[in-house]
């Protein structure tokens, strides 16, 4: 029937509806332009911070070049406390690690690779830092915590963590059990020059 309402009738339909529902249509529209604002403003912010902090981390790899593990270790701080939970935080973590294990000081590498393993900023980071935590562990003869690790590898690490398996039996005498893991490595897509020499060592010690 609304089509044979005169036009006084029409406007004055429109004012008592506007009268009903003006204000939360405005309250709408100015929560709906503040989320959007804040929904921008939150990505400027993100952007900024990614910005600064490759640029933070462009700054700690040319320190790291020195070669001076104090330096490392000093610029390494700096950037976690500047960006911490970020995977430039992770990335120099995993520097530092690499010259901790150089110098000797397998407890300190093992503790930031301990500390990215849980709290990396994303999965495959924290992937990355269970197979290098792997390894500083069988350094430090934690064979069985190594082990757990390894047991629990991402299917992308798959190759990885079996030749890890292989090197862990290697360390136990456990001729039969490394070759078998070096195989599963071979199988999985792993480095094969690599794992192949691996197998020709074990074939070796058997034979001695």
């Amino acid at each position: 029937m609304s089509e044979f309402l005169t036009e006084e009738e029409q406007v004055e339909r429109l004012k008592q509806w506007w009268r009903e529902n003006g204000r939360s249509i405005i309250v709408g529209v100015v929560i709906g332009l503040g989320i959007f604002g804040g929904w921008q403003g939150w990505k400027g912010y993100e952007r900024q911070q990614a910005e600064s902090g490759s640029a933070a981390y462009d700054r700690f790899l040319a320190e790291a070049q020195s070669g001076d593990l104090d330096v490392i270790l000093q610029a390494e701080s700096q950037l976690e406390s500047d960006f911490a939970n970020t995977a430039y935080a992770d990335f120099s973590g995993f520097k530092a690690a690499g010259e901790l294990v150089s110098a000797g000081r397998l407890d300190e590498a093992a503790q930031r690779l301990e500390s990215i393993h849980e709290k990396g900023a994303n999965t495959a980071i924290r992937n990355r830092a269970a197979m290098r935590l792997a390894r500083v562990l069988m350094g430090q003869s934690r064979l069985d915590e190594a082990e757990q690790l390894l047991n629990a590898a991402a299917p992308a690490f798959a190759g990885e963590a079996a030749r890890l398996r292989g090197d862990l039996a290697r360390l136990r005498g456990d001729a039969q059990a490394a070759r078998a893991a070096y195989q599963q490595a071979l199988d999985a897509g792993a480095d094969r020059e690599w794992v192949e020499l691996m197998l020709q060592q074990v074939a070796e010690e058997t034979a001695g």
